[in-house]
């Protein structure tokens, strides 16, 4: 029992150590004083859209900012060969 728990918590920490997300902050226009759309690796999207880039799943929030993190779930995932964005 005490060797199952020992594998299970470091299961949780090493999921919890791969666990790859960053984040990019919301723009204010300052001419109109709205938030401007999420503007990610060049690319502008929209308030409250979601979208695949590199691997990553990306969201960008009604207020602007957008937090991509690393999809797992998806074991053929190639960040060198997936360029959508």
């Amino acid at each position: 029992m005490k060797y199952f728990l020992v594998l299970v918590v470091s299961a949780i920490a090493v999921a919890l150590c791969n666990a790859e997300c960053y984040r990019g902050q919301a723009v204010l226009d300052p001419d109109t004083m709205t938030v401007k759309p999420c503007m990610h690796q060049g690319i502008e999207h929209p308030l409250g859209s979601e979208w695949i880039s590199d691997c990553f799943k990306c969201r960008c929030s009604s207020q602007g900012d957008f937090e991509c993190c690393r999809r797992y779930e998806d074991p053929d995932c190639d960040p060198y060969h997936d360029k959508t964005a």
